[in-house]
């Protein structure tokens, strides 16, 4: 039984950093997974570096009440930020005749600041209260559904956006927002309906070829997925995540060959359509935080000079936060510039110790490197033998330990591990991705492919099951 290495494994796909940050917005917090050489765990690292947990609201605020969050998580001066803002919702509570449009307002600008530390619940909170009092301002009602979809509350998110587009039909940006949740209940119809009539919107046209082309490959009509993807790359050629789906498209009908160039053609670049609502949320906050998230946001566009610019001027601001160490180290990699992520690395491990994410990321790139004069492949393979010889449960560290048995030649001792976790009801993407990836290292592609066709077809908007089955097929074709 052949296996194969990890270098085959990258002449295909990573999946991009647009589905992971897709992944944690639906609320999987999770450390590194589905590793197929060190693509996937430099993109996951870059968004999920912080480990500090994402805790909110513990009760429904009425309209009258302020969420509760827990700022624990966030750098002082955000938390300053967020209790001044509160601070004059409160105040204003409290002065008797006050508009309720000046009340509204107070609520959605303290909305939009826990929006963008992704405090999405107490988000959700805070713009219902706006809605209350000001129930015909359709931005309230659109960032209520942004909020509301990164949150995983897909039903609100459809009333919120649908609404949104009642008060304020020219706004295309809600149409593609209502359109893309669709696609994750894959509710086909429903978004076939909104890419068409975006399809007459110059602005959107390359979201609505987009979603048509989701549509098409969900439905295995290859020969209008292939026009769709290819009116996309010729509309936006740096958005180049989408030859990926384009390739797939290719392999369905029969294609191998544009396939493969297609495939080998994928990068980390989609779309953003423009929303003038949600755009400058990040612009709101105060300190390293908000630079933080502009970084991510250039690392999630495929920008990634502007990622590593910002995540160095975070740095200045504070030198031992070990997210931004990481994450730096994710862009740099990206980009060639392994010494310089190794170093960060090293950095980042001098600050948290038992970080899972930065062992595992430095163990990786110093084995990639072999630099034998420093000694990179002995102790990286040294580190490895450590994770692959953990039994913990936990999922962050558990993830990484199957992952280090299949990337070190011993895919089948990680399957029995995996097999009930990933065929279970409730199994999570990354557990089902790493199993698929053990699959394909021991040769069994029937398998693999079967997993990952059920788990596209259960979200058929989702890159990284689908990235993965085209891999799979072009093996089983060799």
């Amino acid at each position: 039984m052949r296996r194969y290495d990890e270098s085959e494994f990258d002449a295909f796909m990573n999946p991009s950093p647009r589905t992971m940050i897709r992944l944690l917005n639906r609320r999987l917090r999770l450390q590194p997974w589905g590793i197929h050489g060190l693509g996937w765990l430099l993109v996951l690292a870059s968004v999920v570096a912080d480990d500090k947990p994402h805790i909110e609201s513990a009760r429904v605020a009425t309209p009258d009440e302020l969420p509760l969050v827990d700022t624990n998580r966030v750098d002082t001066a955000v938390a300053e930020q967020l209790q001044q803002v509160a601070g004059d919702v409160r105040r204003l509570l409290a002065q008797p005749g006050v508009e309720p449009a000046v009340v509204a307002s107070a609520f959605g600008e303290y909305g939009r600041v826990l929006h963008a530390c992704e405090y999405h619940s107490a988000a959700i909170s805070c713009y219902q209260s706006a809605i209350t009092r000001a129930p015909s301002e359709p931005r309230w009602h659109h960032l209520l559904g942004c909020a509301a979809e990164s949150d995983g509350q897909f039903d609100l998110a459809v009333r919120a956006l649908r609404r949104s587009l009642e008060l304020a039909p020219r706004h295309s940006a809600t149409a593609v927002h209502l359109g893309h949740v669709h696609l994750r209940r894959n509710e086909l119809e429903e978004a076939r309906k909104i890419f068409t009539t975006l399809l007459t919107l110059p602005d959107n046209l390359p979201s609505a070829q987009a979603g048509l082309g989701a549509i098409a490959l969900a439905e295995r009509r290859y020969p209008a997925a292939i026009e769709h993807f290819t009116a996309v790359l010729q509309a936006v050629p740096d958005a180049d995540q989408f030859h990926y789906s384009l390739g797939m498209a290719h392999r369905g009908a029969g294609d191998v060959e544009q396939a493969r160039v297609h495939l080998s053609r994928r990068g980390s670049r989609g779309l953003k359509p423009r929303d003038e609502w949600l755009d400058d949320l990040p612009n709101l906050l105060r300190s390293e935080h908000s630079i933080m998230l502009r970084a991510r946001l250039a690392y999630n566009a495929g920008a990634m000079g502007d990622a590593i610019r910002e995540f160095e001027r975070a740095l200045e601001i504070a030198p031992e936060n070990v997210a931004a160490h990481i994450n730096l180290a994710a862009a740099l990699a990206q980009t060639g510039r392994a010494d310089e992520a190794i170093t960060h690395l090293e950095r980042a491990v001098q600050l948290a110790p038992e970080n899972t994410n930065a062992l595992y990321n430095l163990a990786l790139l110093r084995r990639r490197r072999g630099d034998a004069a420093r000694n990179d492949q002995t102790e990286a393979e040294a580190r490895l033998v450590r994770f692959a010889s953990d039994r913990s449960e936990r999922p962050g560290r558990f993830t990484v330990v199957v992952a280090t048995l299949r990337t070190t030649g011993r895919a089948e001792a990680a399957l029995p591990r995996l097999r009930s976790r990933a065929t279970a009801p409730s199994a999570s993407e990354p557990v089902v991705l790493e199993f698929a990836e053990c699959l394909i290292a021991t040769g069994e592609f029937g398998a693999a492919a079967a997993l990952l066709r059920d788990a596209h077809r259960r979200q058929p908007e989702q890159g990284l099951p689908a990235a993965l089955l085209a891999r799979v097929l072009t093996y089983a074709a060799r």
